[in-house]
């Protein structure tokens, strides 16, 4: 489950409190099956998502910064591919040494 899916759950469960999965349905017109698995990790659609944002914004919920969540997460993303570029940079410099020692190694023994 993605973390903003979460914190929208969380808020969303945070506003109106401890339901039936059909109360939850009849407040935001999601199907209640639909919502069971949106509670279980399936991943949620856009329409979903909107949906139970509008409601905690009416409700005078905790309505999610979803651009800081997404900026937040491609930092940890940029973050991430800069660690694992920097990993195999080291990597290729470690072997191009072991190359060149490899290299050295055989000139002198045939020395």
């Amino acid at each position: 489950m993605s973390l903003l899916q979460k914190q929208t759950l969380d808020s969303f469960i945070k506003s109106v409190g401890k339901k039936t999965l059909n109360d939850y349905s009849e407040m935001t017109g999601i199907e209640r099956t639909r919502l069971f698995r949106l509670f279980h990790g399936a991943p949620m659609k856009l329409t979903e998502f909107e949906t139970l944002q509008s409601f905690l914004f009416e409700k005078g919920g905790e309505v999610i910064d979803w651009k800081h969540v997404v900026a937040q997460r491609q930092l940890k993303e940029q973050s991430r591919d800069q660690k694992i570029s920097a990993d195999l940079s080291i990597q290729i410099e470690r072997s191009q040494r072991l190359s060149e020692f490899l290299e050295d190694l055989g000139q002198r023994r045939a020395a």
